[in-house]
């Protein structure tokens, strides 16, 4: 466990983990909690990402963003904890797939607000991240 954390806080040269990356982590995170476990309570409901999901998905389906939210989220810390590049590839490009689903539903619903500060920085943060990880597996470096 110690090992586990310490590569999630430390790169292979002794230097800090950029913050950042758990930032847009937690987001993914907590909106896969709210999407997966809480569509019932009226918080989430009011949510656009939320109510554009019930109209394109059915209202029995819209739990699954959730679910792919928090999929993401947790193979991306666990192939950061146990040092494999495939896993961050592959969790990355997953996220830039899932934001962009976001981004799309604010950008056609004409929510520019969340479009602007939701949508358009998890989109950039996961394709940046999607870009480093696989540099670092083109030059078998350490992938955080």
């Amino acid at each position: 466990m110690k090992t586990f954390i310490h590569n999630l806080l430390y790169r292979s040269n002794g230097d800090r983990t950029n913050k950042l990356i758990y930032i847009f982590f937690f987001i993914t995170f907590v909106f896969g909690i709210g999407f997966a476990f809480f569509g019932h309570t009226a918080s989430i409901q009011s949510l656009a990402l939320y109510k554009e999901g019930v109209v394109l998905l059915n209202s029995d389906r819209t739990p699954i963003w959730g679910y792919c939210a928090l999929a993401v989220a947790v193979v991306n810390v666990v192939a950061l904890g146990w040092l494999k590049p495939r896993w961050c590839l592959a969790g990355s490009m997953a996220g830039v797939i899932l934001w962009l689903y976001a981004l799309f539903i604010y950008a056609f619903g004409g929510y520019w607000f969340q479009l602007f500060a939701g949508g358009i920085p998890n989109v950039l943060f996961w394709a940046w991240y999607y870009l480093r990880v696989n540099d670092y597996i083109r030059f078998n470096i350490r992938p955080n």
